[in-house]
């Protein structure tokens, strides 16, 4: 099957990636497994994977002989394998800066759209960012537009929750999306670098009580930054 080209279109101030699938080879035959892996890299396209982790998943995330790391590695392909669409349970990854959480995450997504499901990945700069971006006279699309776009896909990854600076705005939008995934039976698979304590203190009780009773937790990861490990 031939390649996707891609190039990068605007997109309520976001990163989105447009895809223009190359039609088959002359002669090739649109089998039902060409027609599968068209779906399946349009699903993966629209999910705003950045390129960096494209290729993370759970056969290259690196295990070595750490107990921890082999839990966490399994308990992702568990969840996974049990992923439905119509559950509520969701995930809240925790760990210190550089221990894999966002690698872990990427590939559970991947994984989940590789079953046939939808997803969608944010790291919260860039949510943030395209959420200002609709306030704009001109914008695109309008905040309400965006928040429901975030709502639809079977499952939201919000990578490094707890990074952006704390404003009744930002917590108000967080709340918003939080809520809507929590109403509408939605699962949400969450990275931070903050405890339960930080997280309530930073984004409040509210959106945080909701998270506890949408997510399970990962045992955090090692306390070990692996980036600065395994620097080449």
């Amino acid at each position: 099957m031939n390649e996707p080209k891609s190039k990068e279109t605007g997109h309520a101030g976001a990163k989105v990636e447009h895809l223009e699938f190359a039609a088959p080879e002359p002669g090739q035959p649109l089998t039902p497994e060409w027609q599968a892996e068209f779906l399946t890299n349009l699903r993966l396209a629209k999910a705003r994977i950045p390129h960096r982790f494209a290729g993370k998943t759970f056969d290259n995330f690196v295990v070595g002989r750490n107990a921890k790391r082999r839990d966490i590695l399994e308990a992702a392909k568990s969840f996974v394998h049990a992923f439905s669409g119509k559950t509520t349970d969701g995930l809240l990854v925790s760990g210190n800066v550089g221990c894999g959480k966002t690698h872990i995450a990427v590939a559970i997504l991947q994984a989940i759209i590789r079953k046939g499901h939808t997803g969608l990945y944010y790291n919260m700069p860039d949510l943030l960012s395209d959420i200002r971006a609709t306030f704009s006279e001109d914008a695109p699309m309008t905040e309400s537009d965006l928040l429901e776009e975030i709502n639809e896909p079977d499952l939201l990854a919000l990578d490094d929750l707890g990074a952006e600076t704390a404003k009744d705005w930002v917590n108000d939008r967080l709340y918003l999306i939080v809520n809507r995934r929590y109403e509408s039976s939605r699962p949400i698979l969450v990275t931070t670098n903050l405890d339960m304590d930080e997280l309530t203190r930073k984004l409040g009780e509210r959106t945080v009580s909701r998270l506890c009773e949408m997510c399970h937790s990962f045992a955090p990861f090692p306390d070990e930054d692996y980036r600065k490990k395994h620097m080449r």
